[in-house]
């Protein structure tokens, strides 16, 4: 799996052994460091109803960065 990020197969050990490493106080500082509240960004998803079963839905595809939609 590794490989597919550019590290070699023989990092598997070392990779594992660097993330168990990683302490509860390391990741809250770095949480403290990348979520501010002055640039939260907040959603809402809400559900639409659909006119037919999800079975007979075609996917759409993505649109593409840039393009009008």
């Amino acid at each position: 799996m590794l490989e597919t990020v550019g590290l070699g197969w023989k990092t598997t050990e070392q990779y594992e052994q660097h993330i168990r490493a990683v302490t509860p106080a390391e990741i809250q500082a770095a949480a403290n460091l990348y979520f501010d509240e002055d640039r939260l960004t907040e959603a809402r998803l809400i559900p639409q109803k659909i006119s037919q079963p999800i079975s007979q839905l075609k996917p759409q595809p993505a649109p593409q960065a840039g393009a009008p939609q």
